[in-house]
């Protein structure tokens, strides 16, 4: 294990088992709702590999506090002068790093979401959950998710 994982492991460590903060990755992408579609696009270019996902563009202040969220469809059809700020949606959906991961899963479900934020209790980003964890915590074993989802694709394309 490479040095940057085993510190991300020990900050993870802290979070009671079953908790949100628990199952979240802190590996998601954060930018400054100030800057506009273009410069989004460069920022990406240099920090997506770093990301476990890209569903979502967290928008967050300088004191990392979440402020908005944009979808990565909503970027590419947008303005390239147009402002992040502009286009993020503030009605937010998140969960606090000691939620149950069960309220977790029922977050996910209830708004159909791909990935939900983690904060603090002074609304900091602290990380993600992405819907493959929900999954993986409700269905711990794998292999029978594998096999249900083959004998699904396999029924579906003989009809």
């Amino acid at each position: 294990m490479e040095r940057e994982e085993a510190q991300e492991v020990r900050e993870l460590m802290v979070y009671e088992e079953g908790t949100a903060g628990a199952l979240m990755t802190p590996e998601y992408l954060a930018l400054s709702p100030e800057i506009t579609v273009a410069e989004a696009f460069t920022q990406l270019r240099r920090i997506a590999a770093e990301a476990e996902t890209i569903y979502y563009l967290y928008l967050v202040k300088a004191d990392q506090t979440l402020c908005g969220i944009i979808s990565l469809r909503e970027l590419l059809m947008a303005e390239p002068e147009a402002q992040l700020q502009d286009l993020m949606q503030t009605r937010l959906i998140s969960v606090q790093s000691d939620d149950d991961e069960q309220d977790v899963a029922e977050a996910v479900n209830k708004y159909n979401l791909l990935a939900i934020p983690v904060v603090d209790e002074e609304n900091r980003m602290l990380g993600i959950i992405t819907v493959d964890d929900v999954l993986e915590m409700l269905i711990p074993d794998r292999g029978s998710l594998e096999t249900f989802a083959s004998i699904f694709v396999s029924k579906r394309a003989m009809r």
